[in-house]
């Protein structure tokens, strides 16, 4: 590919040396009397005219050359992950629910790399538990998350989903049963409504996601607008458009993942984007209408660590402590220490 732009480089490079000798055939002509000056005038405009079309035929052609180069990059990755599928099982996921996933000595290490991210992980996750994980930036909170919804595969160990191994099922009915909202949350220009149905059940009902909006404290909000929550959102298509802030952005995406109703609700980071009152009321909602839905903060900020029912803390790839929150600050250890240090701000 690359020397198929060399050669596209090479023809524009032979095409502006012809134009230079035109110039200097037809000029020469005018000189000598040959032909008119009219007719020179003529052959110069007509000639730049097609010259222009030449340029942007080969700027264009160079250019798609250049892009053709990163879709081989994407699809020679594509086939890779197709001929090396880390999930092979066929066995259907019998139930909607979690009775319980184990972790039993699972350790985790990333391609090319010498070192174990995560290292001899036993833990246990329930669909009536709120969980609050625990740990500083690079201890392996998000490896953990992403081998729990099934999008890596240990290393080491295994991960038992009621019983049977997650290699084992369907990994697309397995993954389905896991409602994520990440930090890197996407928006969509539509309309407030279509956002959040967006992907998932394409028939919920206005009433469902005004039920939505309410757990994440966003329906007055959305109330206000004029076409309520068929309001399109962002600028870019609707004049008529609103515009959200961040928090409210992330709350939106939130409600998105409350409205997918399934057995195990995951939140990377929850109230990164909200100020102190948002983030008070968002965990007062959380622990009044989520009720028979497993979740999972995964946090810096310890607000959430009060209304979880267990908390586990991970540092260097291995689990510390795992208990209650008052559990936990008696031991007066890893937990504790992160606790307090945040509290400190506060006083």
């Amino acid at each position: 590919m690359y020397e198929n732009c060399k050669e596209s480089f090479g023809y524009k490079r032979d095409f502006q040396f012809a134009l230079g000798d035109f110039f200097v055939i037809v000029g020469r002509e005018a000189i000598n009397g040959s032909i008119s000056i009219a007719s020179f005038s003529l052959y110069i405009s007509l000639f730049a005219s097609f010259s222009e079309g030449i340029r942007d035929f080969l700027s264009t052609y160079v250019d798609l050359q250049e892009k053709s180069l990163y879709l081989n990059y994407l699809t020679d990755f594509l086939s890779k992950i197709e001929s090396k599928h880390i999930f092979t099982g066929k066995e259907p996921v019998v139930r909607n629910r979690i009775d319980v996933i184990e972790f039993k000595n699972v350790y985790f290490k990333y391609p090319s790399e010498e070192n174990y991210t995560l290292k001899d992980i036993n833990i246990s996750f329930r669909s009536d538990e709120k969980i609050c994980l625990v740990g500083v930036n690079g201890a392996g909170k998000t490896t953990l998350l992403k081998l729990l919804i099934g999008l890596y595969a240990p290393t080491e160990g295994e991960i038992l989903y009621n019983g049977n191994n997650v290699q084992n099922l369907n990994i697309s009915e397995y993954r389905n049963l896991f409602s994520t909202c990440f930090q890197d949350f996407c928006k969509y220009s539509f309309t407030v409504s279509e956002n959040l149905i967006f992907n998932y059940q394409s028939e919920q009902s206005n009433q469902e996601v005004v039920e939505a909006l309410k757990k994440v404290g966003l329906f007055d909000k959305i109330n206000g607008f004029p076409n309520t929550i068929h309001t399109p959102l962002t600028r870019y298509y609707e004049e008529s458009g609103k515009e959200l802030s961040g928090g409210e952005w992330q709350k939106l995406s939130l409600a998105r993942a409350f409205l997918c109703s399934r057995a195990f609700l995951i939140i990377d980071e929850p109230s990164s984007n909200l100020d102190a009152i948002a983030e008070n009321e968002f965990f007062n909602n959380i622990e009044k209408n989520i009720t028979e839905t497993g979740v999972m903060f995964v946090s810096h900020r310890l607000s959430s660590a009060k209304i979880s029912d267990k908390i586990i803390v991970i540092d260097n790839g291995e689990i510390k402590e795992t208990g209650s929150h008052s559990d936990l600050m008696r031991k007066d250890s890893h937990y504790s220490k992160l606790f307090k240090m945040q509290s400190e701000r506060y006083e």
